[in-house]
């Protein structure tokens, strides 16, 4: 492997939460392939052991800690214990976060404060433990995972849109003020892709099911998706679109917004019991 990532960082070390499947897991498999030391994170600690041994087997250098990363005393241990293993720190990936949805009159207070908690102070807690170090190496790439949903707002997910339009929104700030510092910042939005984020939902179960039946249907994979996103954060770009889905709703949001609006109640009318 050759990733144009590497050749920005030759020393190769890099931060990524929620890595014990799924997308995050892609990312360490990709730079595992190209050497890297990696510090990985997940609640779980059974898959983050299996996440190492494949780091470790794919030719990279694997460290691990159990980590949630709503608990920020947690997380700045865990960001102190990297840096201390690794010396520094060349790219972050704020890839933890969970899906879940339901109509907001029916989506309670307690599982918004969750969803907040993870999706958005997940990535607050990893600018925060990182970025003074990136600031003082005068170097350094973030990368945040997002969502389409963070810009179309489609009902029946009102705090999971809420949530990644917010790490939209703190990326686009990060960019601009670590712009001065040449540390990069770059904001991935898929749409839906084959992955486990629903595994932990509570809320409407037939919100789950569309989601899954949507994850399972789409012909966008995770190592695609991780392999996209470090070439784009190479190439220093702040927004990482794809599918072409996306792509194309980003599109639609800012220049056809009321045929984006039309195209996303006629699909989601009979789901949501919403008129046409």
């Amino acid at each position: 492997m050759n990733l144009k990532i590497s050749q920005r960082f030759p020393g190769k070390r890099a931060f990524i939460t929620g890595a014990g499947s799924g997308l995050g897991k892609s990312f360490c498999q990709w730079l595992a392939r190209d050497g890297w030391h990696i510090f990985v994170s997940d609640i779980q600690p059974g898959p983050l052991e299996q996440t190492c041994r494949e780091i470790n087997s794919l030719g990279g250098k694997a460290y691990s800690c159990q980590l949630d990363v709503s608990d920020e005393q947690a997380y700045l241990q865990a960001a102190r214990q990297c840096l201390d293993t690794l010396g520094g720190l060349d790219l972050l990936i704020n890839n933890a976060g969970i899906g879940d949805g339901d109509l907001l009159s029916d989506y309670t207070t307690s599982l918004w404060k969750r969803m907040i908690e993870i999706n958005l102070y997940g990535v607050l807690h990893g600018f925060k433990s990182f970025v003074p170090v990136f600031q003082k190496q005068k170097s350094g790439q973030i990368i945040s995972i997002a969502s389409a949903a963070g810009f179309v707002n489609p009902p029946g997910m009102s705090a999971y849109n809420a949530s990644k339009a917010a790490v939209i929104s703190l990326s686009e700030t990060m960019y601009y003020e670590l712009a001065i510092y040449q540390v990069g910042v770059t904001v991935l939005l898929p749409t839906f892709f084959k992955t486990n984020i629903m595994q932990f939902s509570q809320g409407s179960e037939r919100v789950r099911a569309f989601a899954t039946r949507q994850m399972e249907n789409s012909t966008t994979t995770a190592p695609e998706l991780a392999r996209v996103c470090l070439e784009g954060a190479a190439n220093r770009r702040l927004y990482v679109l794809h599918p072409q889905k996306a792509r194309t709703r980003w599109v639609l949001k800012r220049h056809f917004p009321r045929i984006l609006r039309k195209k996303i109640l006629r699909n989601l009318s009979t789901l949501l019991n919403l008129p046409d």
